[in-house]
């Protein structure tokens, strides 16, 4: 079996960047267009007249599904790390478990997955 180390460094469990907002630019003549929540997305370009609405409401909808599709994939990501991460400290069947981990994720997570495995084999030891 892989060491659960190699795989964080080699970025398995980091998913694809996450999907970027359709630009709010008229697809004709490039013109900018703000949205506001009372008027919402204008209807036609101030500019060339070209029809916004639908056009932008079908990139939205696009976007929409993307991103729905990347927030699956990183949380399955998420849950294959913390299954990797348990097996690896050996708590899989422990019933503070769960608890442990989350510690180790709210201690390490914003210094990277290795971080967590360190404060995950730490705060094992007290199991």
């Amino acid at each position: 079996m892989e060491d659960i180390y190699d795989k964080v460094n080699a970025d398995y469990y980091k998913p694809a960047p996450r999907p970027t907002p359709p630009a709010k630019k008229c697809p004709k003549c490039n013109a900018s267009f703000g949205l506001s929540f009372r008027s919402g997305i204008p209807n036609f370009c101030s500019i060339c007249g070209t029809e916004l609405n639908k056009y932008y409401s079908d990139l939205y909808s696009s976007y929409k599904k993307e991103l729905k599709n990347h927030n699956t994939i990183s949380r399955k990501l998420e849950m294959d790390f913390e299954r990797d991460a348990k097996a690896y400290a050996g708590i899989t069947d422990h019933p503070k478990a769960d608890r442990c981990f989350s510690l180790a994720w709210e201690y390490g997570h914003s210094d990277g997955l290795s971080s967590v495995l360190d404060y995950l084999d730490e705060l094992s030891e007290l199991l």
